[in-house]
Order: C-alpha cells, then structure tokens, then sequence
C-alpha cells in the first residue's frame, strides 16, 4: 500500500507473519589434545610425531629420519576402549627417511623367510638345523633400541641439528612427562613376499609330528625343488594339460626348522604365460593334495608325497594355507581351500573322499571322467560363498502345478478363482509386462511361505531361514 508516495507494511486479518528459523549451526569441532608445558609451548598430535621423529634421530645420529607413519591391519580403536582396556590392536611406527646402507639390512631375503609363517617363527627357528635356505637368508640385520619419549640430556647431545629451543623446550618438560618412556627396536622394514605375490599358487606346509632321532638324513633344498619339478610334471600329464613342461625356475622353495623341530616350508610356482594361469592353479591345488592328502580310500592312497624325505605314497606333512593369483599381471590374491579346519590346529583335514574340490581332484589323478572345468570354478569360490549361493537358489523356489493335498476344498477354490482372475488381468497386459508381473508374483509367493507359521507349508531353506543364517 502506498499513501504519498510511501510504502507501508500493512498486515492482513487473520494472517500469522512466519518468522525466519534460525540456522542451525554445527557444533565446533573438539580440540586437539595438548600438553602444554611450564613455559607455555603447546604439543599436540603431530608434535608427538616430530618429537618420535627427534628421539630416533638422536639415536641414531648416522641415519636421519623425514616423516613418521602411524601403520596398523586391526581397526581403529574407539576412545573408550583405550579407558577401559578394552579392543587392544597392534601396528607399527614406520619411519621414511634416507636410504639404509646395504650393509645394515638384508630385506630381499628376510621377507621370504618372513612369509614362510611370521617373523616370531623365524627368529625363534631351530640353531644350528639343516635349514632349507638360500645363502645369506640368515643373517640378521642391524637393530638398535630407541627409548621414545622426551629425550634425556645425554640423548639430545648425539643429535646433529638440534636447536638450542628444542633442548630448551625439552629440559623444561615437567618430571611426570619425563617418566613416560617407551622402548622399542627399530629396524629396516621388511616388505611383504614377492615371491608369493608373483607367483600363480603359494603352498604353505608343515611336518605333523617332530622326527626321531634315528631317522634318516634329510633332502637338500636342491634335491627337494627338482623333485617338484618331476611331481608337478607328472600331474600336468595325467590331467591332459598339454602346457609346457615345468623347470626349476618355475618353482620355488623355502624351509627351516621350528622351535617344535618341525619342518616348515613355502611352495610357489611362479607364473609363467597368460594362458596356463588357470591350468598352473588347478596344478597346485592337486600338488597341495598330495602334501596333505589324508584320505583312506584304495585310489587316493597313491596319491601322497612328502617334502621332507621326498618319497611318493606317503606323507609327513599337512597342509597350512594356499593362495593363489587373481590375475596374471596384477598382484593381488584370493585364498583356496580344501578339506576342513579343527580349532586350535594349524593344518588342514584333508580326509573326506566326498568333498567336492577332493572329489573332482581324486577323479583327474585317476584318469576318471574328471572335468578340469569344474575344477577352476569350484577352486575360484570359498566354502562360504557357495553356501551362500545354495542359499540364494533355495530363497527362488519352484512353482508347482499341484495343490497340497492338505490344503482344503474351499481353500482350493478361493486360490483357483484368484488365479482365474490374475490371468485375466495379466492377458490384457502388454506381452512384454507378463514376465514382470509373474516374477513379482512368485516373489511375494516366497516371502509369504517365510512368514508363514505353519511348518507344512514352509520350504526347507525359505526366506525366513535364509535370511537369519
């Protein structure tokens, strides 16, 4: 409204003027922890790094560090599990800096023995054993204790490029800040196996029972890979695999003696064409049955070698993971299994003649009707996910064109006449829509049998029974 050329609000009867709601704001983020020092010098998270950083220079005055890397495979631990002690994980504090001299590690042949079980099993192996090793493997690298925490007066001396703040701030830390010290080993890192990880099937053994001490002498590591070579060979014929035939170069082999005196070892047999990687996994599979074939059947007896003393129908050893190559040229890897696994054992059971991947390996190596095909593809699934595909296919069951004979007389007619009127709708549908409208159908069929109550009527495997596996 406007009266001599001035605008005027004017408010209508029986109208509400909407106020503008107030924005919603976030709530601050919290602060970063600090510990704030007598002088006022503040340090947070990443002033815990630099001073990590500091501690294992000073250590170590011939070797400087750049950047500090918080590592870990478990999950990240929840701040009250840290209060209540609860939720514990493990990791590591990996340092980048220069380049270690060759002469302080040894990580090419460290992190094939690592593989073999862990580093704790390697350290604490068997002294003075016939291992099965390449030269060199055992020798250690250089490790040194480092005390992290707020260094000492004498701690910071050995640094190079310690400022005269840093020692400053440092020495005015208070006592109980000083207390907390934490020791630790540093040590050049040890990747993971690229022996493994470039090879199409990883075995991993282990000998079942310590040997007597008036057994015989033990194989070479020399003899025991040509001795693969001739295994591997020999399975490659009798399963009609016309591939090239394997060489030593094509397999490889470690082993050493635990602190049990058992023999422990890898196996890889490292990828040679495109083509022959499918054939090269199933190779492997029947390799790692004979190492932990324990099946008392007449035709799988045969069936068995043993990498410790290399002789041909029995066996020592069980059988403790295998791993094999998703792909030719990438690296990562899927795990196979075979048999089945006791709490508390390492080693597989590889016992049941009648378990499908032990069934079909068995029909190959006896030159029965075995399918090769259906081999790769029960080798490229787990036991869970075919579990969970029999659970799919049992959630999809079968219409059938009977009744129930349970079902009563009037029953019956209601679901005839609903299905007399169900076709009719579905005639004057569009040919294309009736394939549509018969799977929605069947669908809603299915989840009703799951949350039906009486067991008559409910399918082995139905939606309710699926879904709460």
């Amino acid at each position: 409204m406007e009266i001599g050329g001035k605008r005027i609000k004017t408010k209508q009867k029986g109208m509400r003027r909407s106020r503008p709601r107030a924005r919603q704001r976030c709530p601050p983020p919290p602060p970063t922890p600090r510990i704030c020092f007598s002088d006022g010098c503040r340090f947070g998270t990443s002033s815990a790094l630099e001073i990590i950083l500091l501690t294992v220079n000073c250590h170590l005055p011939d070797w400087r560090g750049e950047a500090v890397q918080n590592w870990s495979p478990s999950a990240p631990r929840p701040l009250r599990g840290v209060w209540e002690g609860t939720g514990a994980g493990q990791g590591q504090l990996r340092i980048r800096g220069a380049l270690i001299p060759a002469s302080s590690r040894n990580t090419r042949l460290l992190r094939e023995t690592y593989a073999i079980s862990n580093q704790q099993g390697f350290d604490e192996r068997k002294q003075g054993a016939q291992h099965h090793l390449p030269a060199g493997a055992e020798c250690c690298q250089r490790k040194e204790k480092v005390r992290v925490g707020i260094s000492c007066p004498e701690i910071l001396l050995r640094g190079n490029d310690v400022s005269g703040d840093t020692q400053s701030t440092m020495l005015g830390a208070p006592l109980w800040l000083k207390e907390v010290q934490i020791t630790k080993w540093w040590e050049p890192l040890v990747p993971g196996s690229a022996m493994e990880g470039e090879s199409s099937v990883c075995i991993r053994f282990e000998q079942l029972k310590a040997p007597q001490q008036n057994v015989g002498a033990m194989m070479t590591r020399q003899q025991t890979r040509s001795q693969l070579v001739e295994v591997l060979t020999k399975i490659q014929q009798v399963c009609g695999a016309e591939n090239a035939p394997f060489e030593v170069t094509d397999i490889g082999y470690m082993a050493y003696i635990n602190k049990e005196n058992k023999l422990e070892g890898i196996i890889t047999i490292q990828k040679r064409a495109r083509e022959t990687l499918e054939d090269d996994i199933v190779m492997g599979a029947m390799l790692a049955l004979h190492i932990g074939n324990n099946v008392q059947s007449v035709t799988a007896q045969s069936f068995k070698w043993c990498p410790v003393s290399g002789e041909y129908g029995q066996t020592q050893c069980g059988v403790t993971a295998i791993t094999a190559a998703h792909t030719w040229a990438g690296l990562s890897r899927r795990k196979m299994v075979m048999g089945t696994q006791r709490a508390g054992k390492r080693t597989w059971i590889i016992r049941d003649p009648k378990e499908g991947t032990i069934r079909r390996i068995i029909a190959l190596l006896s030159g029965r009707t075995g399918d090769r095909t259906s081999l790769i593809a029960r080798l490229a699934t787990t036991p869970w996910s075919r579990k969970r595909q029999v659970m799919i296919k049992k959630e999809q069951p079968t219409m059938s064109s009977k009744a129930p004979e349970e079902e009563s007389a009037s029953g019956g007619q209601a679901i005839a006449k609903q299905a007399g009127k169900e076709t009719e709708v579905a005639s004057q549908r569009p040919h294309s829509e009736k394939g549509f409208f018969c799977a929605d159908w069947r669908c809603k069929w299915a989840t009703s049998l799951g949350r039906a109550t009486n067991n008559k009527h409910r399918l082995s495997g139905s939606f309710r029974e699926s879904t709460a596996v």
